[in-house]
């Protein structure tokens, strides 16, 4: 019952417009109520033949005015519920996605994004639809069925009771076919999580589907995947409809039994046209009631549902906090020292990092090579503490990263990953996004002139303006790592990250920006990862990482002069460079 900890909070921050809601409904059904007296009564004179055609008018009169001043209020009651329901819905879709900004990259590493996308939007409506029209409805037909019942009762106490059987039975149909019902809204919202993963993924790869010649078979994956989405819920509709066909029939039975029973005290003049007008208005407002029951325990089911795969994401822990952090510490230098420091990505694979030791002095330019799966992306996520840094084995001037904020850490590290990702908005906003407290123009503009950029932008139509598309599909991949990499500078880092960041962009280029680089660095700490190696020969110190440690370490000269792990990679490049110029 935890979800629901979190639901009563935003419930009672709007109860205002739930109690005056819930108030100008039971006075709805007050009216309701009244109408059937009014008609017993006209029945009555009717039949006595002592109505006048004023009483006809007036009660007609006084009929419709109910039906007004019922309506009035039930749009009355009717806003505010739901306009209180929406605003639960603002907080909590709010409070989701606040949460989801703090979780770590493990947590979306096991996590597709088509089913966090199908919970922030598909189960919040459930919520919504719940806490709202689910509320509404249950206290609209609740009370006029309770009205309803206690007039028939304290008319016709015996009639009342035959008839309250068909509606107890109503009750037990409910309660039997309740909990499957559930189950099978649980299933339901699995599979559409599912269809939305199938689909992002679709969407967001449609360039890599087409140059396989995917296509049909994706839609065949779809297909399928929607195939076990419509089974599933038309399993579900074959329950509902046989539920809510149940309540018809016995709905109707309880009319049936009025009339029988009613005709047949009538005839023996007992019961009055009037009070049987009356009792059959009452049972009247009891279908529609009644029917209602099963749709609601549908919103009611579906709801609890929807909020309970909501709270499991809301109960997910980040990896990384401020737990043990220390506010208030020296500027960022850069030295960084790993001690020993290990790391694996989850207890079935092997140790990405194995007992690394190292040290990279402030201000200098560090270059960290290997072969792939060597650990060099693994230790730059750990330096930014994407990860559960392991506590006591990395540091950044002299300081345990777990005791530093997240927030003046990462303020202080410019980073290009390898995976790179531009927002679908204009280039500006995206380098304007690296910097903290609002970017100026000038200094857009400097990042973009020190990425090598800004030639490019001039041939926009909107220039900086210029809208790039989803994940900037609209650039080049040399543009995309320049606007990266421009995103890194314009926030002025003590240490800059470069994961593999030049390697769409060719040489002429990268020796361009490199030369800019090593003006705007100097005095900043600077990691590159690359495998182009002719790039990082200017670096200060190479660090050569093999089975998640490092193998060699020194400059490129001595690391070339000792024929080891970095002079043959060195070696082999040479000879493809040679190659390919042959």
């Amino acid at each position: 019952m935890s979800h629901w900890g979190r639901l009563w909070p935003l419930l009672r921050r709007h109860r205002g417009a739930y109690a005056l809601g819930l108030s100008l409904i039971t006075a709805a059904a007050g009216c309701g109520i009244l109408v059937p007296r009014i008609l017993r009564h006209a029945v009555e004179r009717l039949e006595l033949h002592q109505a006048t055609r004023d009483f006809i008018v007036w009660s007609s009169v006084a009929i419709a005015l109910f039906a007004v001043v019922r309506g009035s209020l039930l749009f009355g009651g009717r806003y505010l519920i739901l306009t209180a329901a929406r605003r639960v819905e603002y907080d909590l879709r709010n409070d989701l996605f606040a949460h989801l900004e703090t979780l770590s990259a493990r947590w979306y590493d096991t996590h597709a994004t088509g089913d966090i996308t199908s919970r922030a939007i598909n189960d919040l409506e459930g919520v919504r639809m719940m806490v709202g029209i689910g509320i509404m409805s249950l206290c609209s037909t609740g009370l006029l069925s309770l009205g309803a019942l206690t007039s028939m009762f304290l008319m016709e106490p015996r009639l009342a009771a035959l008839c309250a059987i068909p509606l107890a039975a109503i009750s037990a149909v409910m309660a039997w076919t309740g909990a499957k019902m559930h189950g099978l809204s649980m299933g339901v919202q699995d599979q559409l999580s599912v269809l939305s993963s199938r689909a992002q993924e679709n969407f967001s790869g449609a360039r890599v589907v087409r140059a396989f010649a995917q296509e049909e078979n994706e839609v065949a994956r779809f297909r399928s995947a929607c195939g076990e989405y419509r089974r599933r819920n038309l399993e579900l509709a074959a329950w509902r409809s046989g539920t809510w066909a149940t309540v018809l029939i016995l709905a109707e039975a309880a009319i049936v039994i009025t009339l029988f029973v009613g005709g047949r005290w009538m005839t023996e003049g007992t019961f009055t046209k009037g009070r049987l007008a009356e009792f059959t208005a009452y049972q009247f407002m009891l279908v529609w009631p009644m029917i209602a029951i099963g749709w609601l325990i549908t919103v009611a089911q579906r709801g609890v549902v929807c909020l309970k795969r909501l709270e499991e994401f809301f109960n997910s822990k980040p990896e990384t906090d401020d737990a043990r952090a220390v506010a208030g510490g020296p500027p960022v230098e850069g030295l960084i020292e790993a001690r020993g420091l290990s790391f694996s990505y989850s207890p079935d694979r092997p140790p990405a990092l194995r007992d690394l030791s190292l040290r990279i002095e402030p201000g200098s330019k560090v270059a960290l090579v290997g072969r792939t799966g060597a650990g060099k992306s693994t230790f730059l996520n750990l330096l930014l503490r994407l990860y559960r840094v392991p506590e006591g084995m990395l540091f950044l001037d002299g300081r345990d990263v777990t005791t530093i904020p997240l927030a003046e850490l990462r303020a202080a590290i410019g980073t290009v990953p390898q995976d790179l990702f531009l927002f679908s908005d204009r280039l500006r906003e995206n380098i304007a996004f690296g910097g903290a407290n609002g970017v100026s123009d000038d200094a857009v503009l400097r990042a973009a002139e020190i990425s090598r950029l800004s030639a490019d932008v001039e041939r926009f139509p909107g220039k900086y303006d210029q809208l790039i598309g989803e994940r900037g599909v609209k650039l080049s991949g040399g543009q995309k790592q320049r606007a990266a990499l421009a995103r890194a500078l314009v926030r002025e880092p003590r240490i800059l990250i470069l994961d593999d960041a030049l390697s769409s962009v060719d040489a002429h280029t990268e020796r361009e920006i490199q030369d800019r680089l090593r003006e705007y660095m100097r005095g900043r700490t600077c990691l590159v990862v690359t495998h182009r190696l002719a790039a990082i020969t200017d670096a200060d110190h190479i660090l050569v990482m093999d089975e998640g440690r490092v193998a060699e370490e020194g400059t490129h000269a001595g690391l070339v002069a000792r024929r080891g792990i970095y002079a043959g990679l060195w070696e082999s490049q040479r000879l493809a460079e040679e190659l390919y110029r042959s």
